[in-house]
């Protein structure tokens, strides 16, 4: 009893004292917990501006953010101004004991214990928040930009049944093929538009394409259009292989989603095969003026007709796009305007422009447009130009400066399609713009004249394209016959709606602009002369720009010198220039754009020593102060003078050096190649160029032996995306983690080439992010280097797409684990990765290293932790008798049911101690391969095996359902390609065998169907094999040698 006493005496003390214990605690550590949640709280307003920043990163690039980012946010907020409260309070109190009221110890306890609480959130926090680095958001699935209705969509009662109707077939899933055909400019385009924008409100399909065929149907870009709508990478060149990859991405099967594709301006029958758009699976809207193009060629199963309006409806249209407003108020205008609109025909292209034009005018403009509608139009034009000529020259008419007219006549002159950067220089060439002296004065002038065109309806904008707008064909022709009209004296020549043969003499001697767009033409007429001619050939001393691209002349005329109005200055492609006269280039001191790729390289020396030169030298260059952009090959080094200054230029392509071919590939807008013949160091301007560059080649440099380190660039060239570097003997390493900067924060290639003393790319730990943006990563022949990359930067590679490594002698492993580094069971490498090549790596041990743990590659293939986007893997020259050791006798890529379920092509060649290449159950998951290649392959004996303890399966099996192409070449021991099985290959079309001696038979049949076949098959010698069960390869001979040929789909059996 007295011992119970103790005990309850104990534990009422102990409930009565920890509270007071607690209490006091607080209070003593008051000032230690409101300093510590300040410390904390510094900390995460530091974190969160820089999560906030790359936020708002995300949001200019179009990103969505990541849940758990704003998440994140929201709660820092709120903990941040539970901070800010409590320091209020701290702060309240003090002023109290400053007026000799000290803080009650309530007040104490309250603020000490929620300080120390909010410091406890802060940690939460700050910890969280670290780890988002710049990952905070991801790009999200494109969705069609049509999601609101068209301005100039206008419900008409004649169109409410074409909508109905549309969008009633749409909603029939016995339908697929729906076809839209009327007159070009009666709105066709406006209203499948708008039905489509209202079937994807209605949930009648998850997304939507759409797509122009035009005259000249581009199938590569009909392609990529409709790929990028539906978030889908068209990598491959090939548009068979395009297409293939496409029509299997509208497969419902593939992604369970309704699809609708839009395919406008079709003039002729399109297969849609080609394109890669299957007969089902989706549904297809088909516009065109052709009725019979759609109902005969393309097999639609429903059609919509579309004509002109009525005349109560084309008022109708007319008042509400843009004439509409107060002077209609005023009857005499009124009634004026309404006989306007009668004069459009009931064509709504025609309604809309000439409504666009006459808003605002007074009586009397209205008059007098209503008199040019009434004019007789010319003879010559076709019936269609005849509807709509007039409405579209009242417009053209209706421009307020004349600098409108000239930029849509010179639209109108260079096609259907038309890039913004070309008609700048055009425009600026043929100094349309007055009061501009520069390009950007003359691009901010084209921008302001564009969007009054497009206003207009004299221009459109491209869906998806910010860098090209499009004219509507009808526009097109009604401008081309008002450019070839004798006041302006602009034609077009070609199959382009333009003039298929040279006009007269005089035509030409009054012509102001030519252009060429294809056709049959060949040649100039001979004895030609164009003594106005501004565009197209040159004639003129106020030239502001010359192109002559392409050209076969050998010297430049020094008459050129005379241009010293010229500010852009093409060459490009002129590969016969071999003389520039001295002192040409240096006269030309407004130049800012210089463009000689692939053209003049006879470049001189400037010196004492060559006074008799005759070409030009790059010491001119000095000359040219406003020069921007800059294209140019240098071969020989030596003649580049350091003092040349390249700090003024924004873009560039300069290639020194012989090693360089020049490439016509635009990916960038800074390139730079570099083979100098002294150490980098002494070359000062050209180390300012390389720090801006954002594509870097480089051969043999000089005293470098860290590349990033020893070139003194401070910010890891934080503007490079593609780098080259070859021949360099000195470079030990790429970068190092001496640098405290991001290496390579948006580098997306490197290549490495003969670098025969580097030893890492990458020395010692690197910034978390580094190389983050990486996509392709080519090394080959270098020779000192282990491994590619360390475990940390692979981890940060989730864009990589191609990964090639080549004849490297003592590569042991591709990633190698660093020392202290937390095992991550759960994380894929390369999530992306689309191509791997591994060839001539005779010390290749693993894939993944671990310490002194390697995985061997093809044990790695198996993790299921890498390539899960795989489609293309080679395999050359990799020796695994060394990785034997490490996993009994590897003999074969391990089964797995979804490791290659994306690849389509399967290249093993020179591989030894491998008996056998797949096991069925991993055949089964290649259902996209279209090519496999096995060659000289010294210890393989079958292609395909049977998985342990599988049972034979009699009856016939379809394997790899897409292979294409066959080859097995040079297996001097392969004697089948599989044991007991009946199996077909669908789609089959090249089989290639040859010097493959012991094959007897393609599929080999035990004698008795009781045997293990893998076992006692495996187990005889081969005089001992049952030969009278052998079936034929392909004939009764055993020496079979069949030659390359094409094939119809085959299927292979035991019987056959």
């Amino acid at each position: 009893m007295e011992i119970q006493l103790v005990t309850i005496a104990t534990k009422i003390v102990g409930y009565a004292v920890a509270p007071i214990g607690e209490w006091l605690c607080y209070s003593f550590r008051y000032n230690d917990n409101i300093e510590n949640m300040k410390n904390e709280g510094e900390q995460l307003q530091s974190v969160k501006n820089r999560v906030q920043h790359s936020v708002e990163a995300a949001i200019r690039n179009v990103e969505e953010i990541e849940d758990d980012v704003n998440s994140w946010l929201t709660k820092a907020d709120a903990t941040t101004e539970k901070l800010k409260k409590v320091i209020e309070g701290n702060e309240e109190a003090q002023m109290r004991c400053l007026y000799g009221a000290c803080m009650n110890f309530k007040l104490r306890h309250q603020l000490s214990r929620k300080a120390k609480k909010i410091e406890q959130e802060i940690r939460e926090l700050l910890e969280s928040g670290r780890l988002f680095g710049k990952d905070v958001s991801y790009n999200p699935a494109t969705k069609w930009m049509m999601t609101t209705t068209d301005p100039d969509y206008v419900i008409l009662e004649s169109r409410m049944s074409a909508t109905k109707g549309l969008m009633d077939a749409l909603a029939n899933t016995t339908i697929n093929i729906i076809g839209v055909w009327g007159m070009g400019g009666v709105g066709k385009t406006t209203l499948v538009r708008e039905v489509a924008r209202q079937a994807k409100e209605g949930n009648f399909f998850d997304e939507v394409a759409i797509t122009d065929v035009t005259q000249e149907p581009d199938l590569k870009k009909i392609q990529q259009e409709i790929a990028e709508m539906l978030d889908l990478r068209l990598v491959e060149e090939s548009l068979y292989v395009r297409a293939s990859r496409l029509r299997q991405r509208l497969k419902p099967d593939m992604i369970k989603k309704k699809t609708l594709i839009i395919l406008d301006d079709i003039w002729d029958t399109l297969d849609l095969k080609h394109v890669g758009i299957p007969s089902e699976g989706c549904t297809l809207i088909l516009i065109s003026r052709n009725r019979d193009v759609l109902v005969s060629g393309m097999g639609t199963e429903k059609d919509f007709g579309l004509g002109v309006l009525n005349e109560e409806e084309a008022w109708s249209l007319f008042e509400k796009m843009g004439a509409g407003g107060d002077s209609l108020t005023n009857p005499d205008i009124r009634s004026t305007a309404t006989e306007v609109a009668k004069e459009c025909a009931g064509l709504p292209i025609a309604l809309v422009t000439v409504s666009r034009a006459l808003k605002g005018k007074s009586l009397f403009e209205w008059k007098d447009a209503l008199l040019q509608l009434r004019r007789p139009v010319p003879g010559h034009l076709t019936q269609m130009l005849v509807t709509v000529y007039k409405p579209i020259k009242l417009s053209y008419e209706h421009l307020g400066r004349a600098e409108e007219k000239s930029v849509f006549l010179l639209c109108a002159h260079m096609g259907y399609i038309t890039c913004y950067g070309d008609l700048l220089k055009y425009c600026y060439g043929l100094g349309l713009f007055r009061g501009i002296g520069t390009l950007d004065d003359a691009r901010n002038r084209l921008h302001t004249i564009l969007r009054t065109l497009k206003v207009c309806c004299l221009l459109q904008d491209i869906p998806y394209d910010s860098e090209r707008f499009r004219m509507h064909d009808i526009v097109l022709d009604v401008a081309r016959y008002i450019a070839s009209e004798l006041d302006h004296n602009m034609l077009v020549m070609g199959d382009d709606g333009g003039l298929h043969a040279w006009p007269d003499v005089d035509a030409l001697q009054r012509c102001k602009a030519l252009s060429v767009l294809g056709g049959d033409i060949r040649e100039l007429p001979e004895g030609m002369q164009c003594p106005a001619l501004k565009f197209f050939y040159i004639n003129g001393e106020h030239l502001g720009a010359l192109q002559i691209p392409g050209s076969f002349f050998e010297e430049l005329p020094w008459e050129i010198s005379l241009l010293t109005h010229l500010r852009m200055l093409d060459l490009s492609g002129c590969s016969k220039l071999e003389v520039i006269p001295r002192n040409v280039l240096s006269s030309l001191v407004k130049l800012e754009e210089l463009i000689m790729g692939n053209s003049f390289v006879q470049w001189e020396a400037e010196g004492p020593n060559n006074n008799g030169r005759q070409n030009a030298s790059l010491a001119e260059l000095k000359h040219l102060s406003r020069l921007k952009t800059l294209e140019i090959h240098i071969p020989d080094a030596s003649v580049l003078p350091r003092d040349l200054k390249f700090e003024n230029l924004e873009r560039y392509e300069i290639v020194v050096g012989d090693v360089w071919d020049w490439s016509d590939k635009r990916e960038t807008s800074r390139t730079l190649k570099l083979k100098l013949k002294t150490s980098i160091q002494a070359e000062e301007e050209v180390q300012k160029v390389l720090k801006r560059s954002e594509r870097l080649f480089i051969d043999e440099l000089k005293g470098i032996k860290i590349f990033v380190h020893e070139l003194d660039i401070d910010d890891n060239l934080k503007h490079l995306k593609h780098l080259y570097i070859q021949n360099c003997d000195e470079i030990e390493h790429i970068v190092s983690s001496s640098m405290s900067a991001l290496a390579f924060p948006i580098l997306e290639t490197i290549l490495l080439k003969n670098m025969i003393s580097l030893e890492q790319i990458c020395y010692g730990q690197l910034p978390t992010a580094s190389f983050g943006k990486l996509r392709v990563v080519e090394v080959e022949r270098c020779q000192k280097l282990e491994f590619v990359f360390p475990s940390s930067v692979a981890r940060g590679l989730s864009l990589l797409e191609v990964l090639e490594i080549k004849d490297c002698s003592i590569m042991r492993a591709i990633v190698v684990k660093e020392e202290g580094e937390i095992e991550d069971g759960d994380r894929i490498l390369f999530p992306r990765l689309l191509k791997l090549v591994l060839h001539s790596l005779p010390k290749l041990l693993s894939f993944l290293s671990k310490g002194s743990l390697f995985m061997p590659v093809l044990m790695v293939l198996r993790t299921g932790r890498l390539f899960p986007e795989l489609r293309v893997l080679e395999l050359s020259s990799i020796h695994l008798e060394e990785m034997a050791r490490f996993s009994g006798r590897l003999t074969n890529i391990q089964p797995i049911t979804s490791r290659f379920q994306n690849l389509s092509s399967l290249i093993v060649k020179s591989c030894s101690n491998m008996r056998y290449l797949l096991s069925f159950s991993t055949a089964r998951a290649m259902v996209q391969l279209q090519m496999l290649q096995v060659v000289k392959c010294k210890d393989m004996e079958e292609i395909l095996t049977q998985d342990l303890g599988e049972e034979e399966i009699a009856n016939p099996e379809e394997l790899f359902p897409r292979l294409q192409n066959l080859l097995l070449q040079h297996l001097p021991i392969l004697e089948r390609f599989c044991i007991g099985r009946n199996i077909q290959f669908p789609s089959m079309k090249l089989l290639r065998i040859e010097h493959c001696p012991k094959l007897m038979t393609f599929i080999f049949n035990p004698v008795s169907s009781s045997m293990t076949a893998r076992k006692e098959v495996d187990e005889m010698t081969t005089e001992e094999k049952p030969h009278n069960v052998m079936q034929p390869l392909f004939n009764e001979e055993k020496d079979v040698h069949i030659k390359e040929q094409e094939m119809s789909p085959l299927g292979f059996n035991c019987n056959m």
